[in-house]
Order: structure tokens, then sequence, then C-alpha cells
């Protein structure tokens, strides 16, 4: 069969979308004497690049093929060759729709990416390291207390200081924020004066800007902070660098690796770049999981030259990129007893079971499982819905938001028993059955997600509203930033906000959380979403799903396919 009828099988058979059905077939007429078998690779990488991946492997191509039916009987060996023979493919850095390299296949764009990006941080990493003046080392020392255990927040600001280059990675509680603030402190000290802080959300921004306080220093989203165009381009890049000393950037993990590569360009030569994030947490949306892929190796060892600067455990042998990678490991939000921390670390270690005997003990009161059932789904919504509402509808925005997040839901996914949409529509005819409101149209105290970024309005996907009547008139007032505030006839792109997914609630702590799983196991219910979702709380969690599922999320890891991690060991 011609490749353009084979790909026109596999796309009315829905077995490729409509992404990787136009991409193939414009290629295969770019290519009319191209080999069907590398017709359909193409179409492969197109797919699980949407999936998150930056390139497939040949060598596990087995666990890649599930939907293609049509490859399944490919013969491994004789693909390599048929690759590096191909006018489609490059071997040799050729400008050429595939790139073949060290058994991995990618799209051109995601290959120069990945190396780009591998080079950047090997350059910036094997910079010489610069000795802070006495004066400064002193401040570093005052702000630290003299501890027996070494402090690895005081070996984060010393490293941030010492480095060009500079990872920090934590888990919930470890003092991330704290870190920040203080190497921002350090850095004036330093005479590091113009600095940047920003995030990939606009709440994980407001969360930043409400724990550090310089004067001066306001964090914004990376897209604004690079000038982000509504075609996708931005402002600042390679021709046009932005005018700082020091970026330092904060939820990294929520990063894919475009945004990365977009981000160095337009940082100038001087110019510091600090990046913190849980490594541990959920990888971008998009393609990559680039915090997870430069941690990999981590271990807080050090090259001998750096450990003496930074007085800590060295080794003979460099370290390359782990000079310049600090892993924060003490909680100051949880005791070594608190359910949370044993069950996030726990979720993290694969091990099911541990993870279900802590969920059933009565030593744990912060954490607990449940099975579901229509009476815990209606007593659920009862406290985390409807009694939540009536303490909140009707406060002033301040008072409101906070009390609002003191409980919220999350999903796994958003369709299904238990999905967001679901849920959002049983929690809001409840709410309006409680307040007599009618079954369509708003009311006050309505909370919604933006689910688009709207320039005209000044909201980004995912931010949050909630509504006010102020002088007659119903507006939306925007959480993290009270003045920003919408009439609701303007508003397009919403949905309820009663309960949110997972992924959406990156960069954001509630106090009380409910994670409310689908009754079958998919390929999003992961080890990583797990864990993210215990960390989003601050008091307890409650897990509602069935114990099956629950194992086999924690035993499932996300594997995202990409070659940056043997790139930066080389």
């Amino acid at each position: 069969m011609e490749a353009l009828s084979l790909l026109k099988n596999l796309y009315e058979s829905k077995i490729i979308g409509r992404v990787e059905y136009q991409v193939s077939v414009r290629f295969c007429k770019l290519f009319p004497e191209e080999d069907n078998r590398v017709i359909l690779l193409l179409a492969l990488v197109v797919h699980y690049q949407l999936k998150g991946n930056v390139c497939i492997r040949l060598d596990t191509l087995s666990s890649y093929v599930q939907p293609f039916d049509l490859i399944k009987n490919l013969d491994i060996k004789e693909l390599a060759p048929l690759l590096e023979n191909s006018e489609m493919v490059a071997t040799n850095g050729e400008l050429k729709p595939l790139v073949f390299e060290d058994n991995r296949l990618y799209l051109q764009k995601y290959w120069k990416y990945e190396t780009e990006l591998a080079g950047w941080i090997l350059s910036r990493s094997e910079r010489p390291v610069k000795k802070a003046p006495e004066e400064v080392q002193k401040v570093i020392e005052a702000f630290f207390e003299e501890e027996e255990d070494l402090n690895w927040q005081k070996v984060a600001v010393k490293l941030a200081l010492m480095k060009d280059f500079a990872i920090i990675s934590g888990g919930p509680g470890t003092g991330k924020t704290y870190t920040v603030d203080k190497i921002i402190e350090v850095f004036g000290k330093a005479g590091i004066s113009r600095i940047a802080l920003a995030t990939p959300t606009g709440k994980a921004a407001q969360r930043l800007n409400d724990a550090v306080s310089k004067e001066g220093i306001t964090a914004v989203t990376i897209h604004k902070l690079l000038g982000a165009k509504p075609d996708g381009s931005f402002l600042f890049g390679r021709e046009n660098r932005i005018q700082y000393d020091a970026v330092i950037v904060d939820e990294v993990s929520m990063l894919d690796i475009r945004l990365w590569v977009q981000l160095i360009r337009a940082l100038p030569e001087s110019c510091k770049l600090i990046m913190l994030g849980d490594k541990d947490q959920l990888a971008s949306v998009e393609a990559g999981s680039v915090l997870g892929d430069i941690c990999e190796s981590a271990d807080n060892y050090f090259s001998d030259a750096v450990a003496e600067e930074l007085e800590v455990p060295g080794k003979n042998e460099m370290a390359h990129l782990n000079d310049s990678i600090v892993l924060l490991k003490r909680s100051f939000r949880f005791d070594e007893q608190s359910g949370l921390k044993q069950l996030a670390e726990t979720i993290n270690r694969g091990d099911s079971k541990k993870c279900l005997e802590l969920l059933s003990s009565s030593q744990y009161p912060d954490i607990q499982f449940l099975t579901p059932s229509n009476k815990v789904l209606t007593e659920i919504l009862q406290k985390n819905i409807i009694q939540a509402y009536q303490e909140y509808a009707g406060k002033d925005p301040e008072s409101q938001f906070k009390l609002f997040n003191e409980y919220r839901i999350l999903c796994v996914t958003r369709k299904g028993e238990f999905g967001v949409e679901r849920i959002n529509q049983i929690s809001e005819q409840g709410v309006r059955k409680l307040i007599g409101a009618k079954q369509t149209g708003w009311y006050t105290g309505r909370p919604v997600l933006f689910t688009k970024n709207d320039r005209s309005v000044n909201v980004r996907n995912g931010e949050t509203g909630i509504l006010h009547v102020i002088e007659g008139k119903e507006i939306l007032v925007v959480e993290g930033d009270i003045s920003r505030t919408i009439p609701v006839n303007r508003v397009q792109n919403y949905e309820p906000s009663f309960c949110m997914t997972v992924h959406k609630s990156q960069g954001s702590e509630y106090e009380n959380v409910v994670l409310l799983l689908p009754n079958t196991i998919n390929p999003v219910l992961t080890r990583e979403l797990l864990y993210t979702a215990v960390t989003r709380a601050r008091k307890s969690i409650l897990v509602v799903g069935s114990e099956t599922i629950f194992e086999e999320a924690v035993h499932q890891k996300i594997i995202r396919t990409s070659g940056l991690a043997k790139k930066l060991m080389n």
C-alpha cells in the first residue's frame, strides 16, 4: 500500500490524530519515493512528541507501537540502516525532517532544542567558580544558625553566588522559597542588582511574591519575562537579550524543553540562571522532562575544588554537572512523624504496599484512604464544596480566596465518574440549590478557572476567579491580584472551579486535599501524579479510590524519552 493511502487509513481508523496525519502527509508528498516504514516512523515520532517525548528509541520500539498495528511486524534490525540511508533523515546535522542519533529518532526541531540546551548547560556548568568576597561570606553565615547537620539551604545560597548556572531541587517544605529570599539578599550584597523572578504560571508567581518581599523585584510569568506574543513568538531571544544580572525561576519542573531553550537564548552571557523545583513532580505538559533529566545523577557530592569552597563532602573525580546542583533534603513543614511526608517519600520509592499501610494506619490522621461510594462522594461534596462555599461566599476578596483554598478536590482526569467535568457539574448544582440560584448564569461566590490565555482581559490559562457583586455589577476578582477585576460579560473561556485536575494544581498549595482516583488505570495516573497531588496538601489528604488502582498507579512511572541526560553525562 502506498504511503498516502496507508496514512489515510490510519487517520480514518483513529489510530493517528490530525496533527500526525497532516505532518506525515506533508513530508510524504515532499519525499514521494520514501519507504513506507520511514513515513510510519515519522508519524510515530510526532505521535509521541505530542505525548511529551522529545524522541523515540529504536531499541525499545515495541513499547511505542501499540497504536500502530501496521508497524508491529517491523524488523528492528532493518530500521537503523534504513534510516541512515533515508533522504528524510539527517545523521550528521543536515537540515532534514528527522534526525537519527544514538539509536534515537527525533523531529529536527526537537533534536536542535535538546542539543542546544545540553551544550549551554555543560558550557555554563564548566565555567570556573567565583569565590565570594569575605564580607559576603559573613552575610551568608549570619543567615543560618550553626547546626550539627549540614545545612543544604546554605550550600544552595553559596552555590548560586559561585556559579553562573545552578539547580536547586527539593520536595515540599524543604525551604526553596526561603532559599530564594536569601539568594536575592546575598546577590544584592555582592553587587548583583538587576534580578528577575519568574515562574511558569501566574498563580505560582503570586505565591512567590507573597513569600519574597524585595523592593523593586516582582515575580512574573516566564512568558511575560520573555515578552510572549499572541502568535507564539517572543520579543526576547538571541537578537534581543533581556537586561538582567541574574534570573531566578521557580517551579521549573513545569517547563518544557522549548521554553527552557527560549529562556537561555534570551540571557546575556554574563547573566546568572538559578532554577528551583521538585525533580519528582509531574513533568511539563509539553515535550521534555528537563529538570528530571538534569538531576538524574545528582547526589549532593561535588568536585574537590567546589566542595572545598562550599565546605561539603567532595569526590576526587570531577563531578561535572553535579557541581551545579543542590538537593534540599530537610523538610521544615513536616516533622518525621508526618503522614504526608512519609506518604510522599514512599510513593517516590514505588512501595505501594507500604503506602496503603500508611494510609490505613490510625497513627497518621493527616492521611486517609476511602473506597468510593455514593455516600462517600456525597459526604465529600457536602464538606469540601457546600460547607466551604458557605464559609467563603460573601467575604472580602482576600479572605474569600484564603478560605476557598482551605479545601480542594483534585481529579486525575477530565472525563468519567470521578472526572473534573462531572464533579464540577454536581458541585455547582448543589451550590445553586443551596442558595436558590437558577441552573444557569452567574451567582455570588461562583469560582471559575480560566481555560485560555486572554490578553484582552489580562488572564492566563489556569488562573482562578471568584464572582463578586460590586456596586450592582457582576465582577470576577482574579486570585493572586485582587486589583484585577473583570466584568463577567467579557469572560469567554472558563469553567467551574470547585475541583481541578492534578496537572492544573501544580504551583499551588491547599490546606486540605481530596484526591479522586478514576475507576480504571490509564496512562495519566502515575507515581509522579500521586506524588504531586500529595505534595499540594499542607495539612491533610484524603485519597478516594480502589486499592488496586492506587497500587498500579504507584508502580506506573512516567517515562519521557529524550537524550538530554546522556548528552549531559558526556
